[in-house]
């Protein structure tokens, strides 16, 4: 089994490295006012129980700049995933983000409309959807602080599109088929979101707290992370949640990763080691965290990875993981390879 995994993973290595390398992945439209991205990610995923998982995700990113100040932004996200031993396909096309930003001053900025959001790490908070109002406060070089406030979600994605059936609708020609009926759900809730953090930069590194609301779920966190050398970094984060419990104590999550090298020239290579423990619901949503394809709402999860960034190209980098560990309310052990390009230009 491990033999079978081990040529599948180097066939579509090959095949994401070789779509890449002709650029049909990705293309970028830049004037003086307008910059539009198009950027794809694919993931496959082997199971020790034998299955197969495939994600794709398709962004497209538009944002203009009318003038020096003001910026408008837009992003519209296709996801397909599959499950092959399950025989299931799901489809979501989902307008994540749509918003305004302002320089009000040389160190305020505002934000208005479906934003992304990153936080540190990105344990607790690297989201797009978050609807409501930010600003971002920079009172010299080294200090920044943000302030979010809205809902953490959008009642606005379609999922599971499926072609039902022919539509037959010319009245001189009953047989000509005129369009495809289409069988979709829309899915999306949405609860009270806050967010408040403080980072702080030097020479060596950067360190923040914050603290934040989703729902019943109130946190607390802290992020840090320092260069031990040129090109070796450690980073962690700690976060807790005060309003859902696991065996009666309040949930907690907590990543470390020790990276080494980079990946900013073509043919760079970057390895990363990470360690990850995160009870069971903890986080409202898998969808908020950087380490979604880990993380579990129900089980949690707890244990190690090993990541390989290699950038291919100016605008293609791909990354090659696997994740070892167990479900921490269930002690099932699990296990995942995956295969990443992103390709952005």
């Amino acid at each position: 089994m491990k033999k079978k995994k081990t040529i599948a993973i180097a066939a579509a290595a090959f095949a994401v490295v070789n779509l890449s390398a002709i650029d049909v992945s990705a293309a970028k439209i830049k004037d003086d006012i307008f910059d539009v991205t198009w950027s794809t990610k694919t993931k496959y995923e082997w199971t020790e129980e034998n299955e197969s998982k495939s994600k794709t995700e398709v962004k497209t990113l538009i944002t203009a700049r009318p003038d020096p100040e003001t910026m408008f932004g837009m992003q519209l996200k296709f996801k397909q995933s599959n499950n092959r031993e399950k025989s299931t396909e799901s489809n979501k096309i989902t307008l994540e983000d749509v918003w305004l930003e302002r320089n009000l001053s040389n160190t305020l900025t505002a934000r208005v409309g479906s934003m992304p959001l990153t936080i540190g790490p990105g344990l607790w908070l690297d989201g797009d959807g978050l609807a409501g109002l930010g600003a971002t406060w920079k009172p010299d070089q080294s200090n920044t602080f943000y302030v979010v406030a809205g809902k953490d979600s959008q009642e606005d994605t379609v999922k599971n599109i499926k072609s039902v059936s022919p539509v037959y609708g010319d009245p001189t020609n009953p047989d000509k088929v005129t369009g495809t009926k289409l069988n979709y759900e829309t899915e999306g809730s949405t609860s009270n979101f806050q967010a408040y953090a403080w980072e702080h930069e030097y020479s060596k590194g950067n360190y923040g707290l914050y603290i934040g609301r989703q729902d019943i779920s109130k946190y607390r966190g802290a992020f840090a992370s320092y260069a031990l050398a040129k090109n070796l970094v450690f980073t962690t984060e700690y976060v807790k949640n005060i309003g859902v419990t696991y065996n009666g104590k309040d949930t907690t999550a907590k990543v470390a990763e020790l990276k080494l090298g980079k990946t900013k020239k073509t043919g760079d290579t970057q390895f990363v080691a990470t360690y990850l423990n995160s009870d069971p619901g903890v986080f409202v949503s898998a969808d908020y965290t950087a380490w979604d394809d880990n993380y579990n709402e129900e089980t949690g999860f707890k244990g190690i990875g090993a990541t390989i960034n290699h950038r291919i190209s100016k605008s293609v980098v791909l990354q090659l993981e696997h994740f070892w560990g167990e479900f921490k309310a269930t002690g099932e052990s699990w296990q995942n390879t995956g295969i990443k390009v992103t390709s952005k230009f």
